[in-house]
Formats: structure tokens, C-alpha cells, sequence
């Protein structure tokens, strides 16, 4: 039926948090409250205390004793070791599975390329670019078929530079050299060589975490006790039995 929202209120207490903090309403560094972000959408605390479960499962969300919570913040050589990781990751996934990309997986990575490299010379908004990243790099992972190592692929550095450091990100990465950056990717998959592949995709992820641990550097820290600012909202309620946990959906890396 249309209309309704099957969604639990934790699951949407997570999109509003990622929300806030892809659109720069939340930076690293920021304390939330469970009160605060009930106050803001009309909800009990409940829901939001099972959310914030949630995030802090992600990485995206640290417990800092009785300081309270806080928007994860990363030092630059945590950024720097968090991406080398997932290149190590990335690269031997699709390394191992280098033979069984078909010619339609080609196809569609190139046609995901060429998408890219179309919306960088139309100077394209960031959220276009950054779907096609997801795109990119979920299709290559897809042929790993090993969720445990996708999950820790995820935890190490997706979360950084698609969520800590989204409202960022057009600043940090030039859209054309976005889509020359996984055309050097796409390249290396169609040689179907091993080594070309891995050392590619861990470049790849090396040089995004050097780029991104820059900027944080740069980046000022926001005030100790900052938080969320309640303001008026509501969310639709879930339909009837619409229970269970908000599942993590993987992301790219520009």
C-alpha cells in the first residue's frame, strides 16, 4: 500500500543522524544526546537510544564514558590507517575474483565511468557523483561474496569519507579527477592481472586517506559540549510489525 512507512523509528532516527552529518549539521567532534535528537523529532528516547546502538556499531558514533557520545572524530593518521585498510580489503576481495568479472560486469563498470566522467564535465552536485561511487564500488565487492569482510571494509573507511566528511567532499575531490581515478580501477579489472588489481585499489584508498586526513587537519574542532539543537519534527510511524534492526548499507570511496 502506498503511504506507509515500514521503517522502524530507530531505523529512521539513523537516516536523520547520517542526514545531519552528510549535510554538516553534525560534524565530528559534535556531543549528541538521546534527549536532544527525542526532543527534535517528537519521539520517546527509546527508539534513539537503539539507533545510536546502531551508529556506534558503525564507528560513526564513540562513547566517551560519562562524557557522553560524540559524531566519531579521527585523528589524521587514524584517517591515513582506516583507508590503507580498505584498500587492503577492497584490493584482495576483488584481486581473488579477478578472473570472474564477466563482460557485462565490464560493461557495467565502464558504463558507471562514463556516467562519471559526464557529470564531472557538467560539473555535477556531489550527491550524483558519490551515488555512482557507491555504485562502483559495491559492484566490485559484489563479487567477493563475503559479508564479514564487506562489513570491516565498511567499518575501516567508507563511514569517513561519505559521512564524517560528506558536506566536505566536493572540496576535497575534483569531480574529473573522481572519474579518472576509477577509470585507472577499471583498467586494471580488464587486464584480469592479480597484482595490477590489488596495487591499484590499495593506491586508490591510499591516496583518498591522505586527501581526506589533510583536510581533517585543517578542519577546526568544534567547541567541548556542543550538541544538537532540538527543533520541532516528527516521523511517520512505522506500520504494524515493521520491527527489527537498521542493516548497514555498504559505500564507495571517491
Amino acid at each position: 500500500m502506498a503511504g506507509i512507512n515500514r521503517k522502524t523509528y530507530s531505523e529512521q532516527v539513523v537516516e536523520h543522524i547520517l542526514h545531519s552529518m552528510k549535510t554538516g549539521k553534525l560534524r565530528p567532534g559534535d556531543k549528541i544526546t538521546e534527549l536532544a535528537i527525542a526532543q527534535e523529532l517528537s519521539i520517546s528516547q527509546a527508539p534513539v537510544r537503539e539507533a545510536f546502538q546502531v551508529l556506534i556499531s558503525r564507528g560513526l558514533v564513540r562513547q566517551k564514558g560519562r562524557a557522553g557520545k560524540y559524531i566519531a572524530k579521527l585523528s589524521p593518521k587514524e584517517i591515513r590507517d582506516s583507508y590503507f585498510a580498505g584498500g587492503v580489503l577492497e584490493g584482495s576481495i576483488v584481486a581473488s575474483a579477478s578472473d570472474s568479472f564477466s563482460p557485462e560486469d565490464i560493461r557495467s563498470l565502464a558504463q558507471i565511468v562514463n556516467q562519471m566522467k559526464e557529470e564531472a564535465e557538467k560539473n555535477a552536485d556531489t550527491d550524483h557523483l558519490a551515488e555512482l561511487d557507491v555504485s562502483f564500488h559495491n559492484q566490485l565487492l559484489s563479487k567477493g561474496g563475503n559479508e564479514i569482510v564487506r562489513e570491516l571494509w565498511f567499518r575501516s573507511c567508507q563511514a569517513i569519507g561519505k559521512l564524517l566528511f560528506y558536506a566536505k567532499w566536493k572540496e576535497m575531490f575534483d569531480p574529473l579527477q573522481i572519474h579518472l581515478r576509477h577509470k585507472k580501477i577499471l583498467d586494471a579489472i580488464r587486464s584480469k592481472n592479480p597484482t595490477l588489481i590489488e596495487k591499484t585499489i590499495r593506491d586508490h584508498y591510499t591516496t583518498a586517506g591522505d586527501i581526506i586526513s589533510r583536510h581533517a587537519a585543517q578542519t577546526p574542532s568544534p567547541k567541548d559540549g556542543q550538541r544538537v539543537t532540538p527543533s520541532r519534527g516528527a516521523f511517520a510511524p512505522p506500520s504494524a510489525g515493521s520491527r527489527g534492526s537498521t542493516r548497514n548499507t555498504a559505500k564507495g570511496s571517491a
